[in-house]
């Protein structure tokens, strides 16, 4: 340690040493865990939806009632969601990801308001046209 802190003072480079302070240690991230996230996007882009579909929704309510739902499901007793057969912790985690991105992308809207709009809506389930879908998965189309 003396050689360390004399060599640092006199200016001299170290060697064998990484300097990783402050930075994001992703070492930590359970890559495990994580896959079964990446399990549930790669449903929704390959079954359910398309491919980051996700970033198209307007209504972020959307997935701040979804993770409610699935943390609801979780917590009464029920691991894995029926459509993707991942742990519904998965579906909350990769919703989560969702809301957490899209504050990300308004950071210069006052949280207080932003959670305001995030929880005040028009039912976007009664508006939503269902049918306006079928016609286009019936040719294939996808956006």
């Amino acid at each position: 340690m003396a050689n360390l802190q004399r060599n640092l003072r006199g200016g001299a480079k170290m060697t064998g040493i990484k300097q990783s302070t402050g930075k994001t240690r992703w070492s930590l991230l359970p890559f495990k865990a994580l896959e079964h996230v990446v399990n549930v996007l790669n449903f929704g882009a390959t079954t359910k939806y398309a491919a980051n579909n996700w970033k198209e929704v307007t209504n972020k309510a959307a997935y701040l009632d979804a993770c409610m739902r699935h943390l609801t499901k979780y917590v009464q007793g029920e691991e894995l969601d029926s459509e993707c057969k991942e742990n519904h912790l998965a579906c909350v985690v990769c919703n989560a990801l969702f809301l957490i991105h899209d504050r990300d992308t308004k950071k210069d809207v006052p949280f207080d308001e932003y959670i305001k709009d995030l929880t005040t809506y028009d039912d976007y389930v009664q508006d939503l046209d269902v049918h306006k879908f079928d016609e286009e998965i019936k040719n294939g189309i996808k956006k």
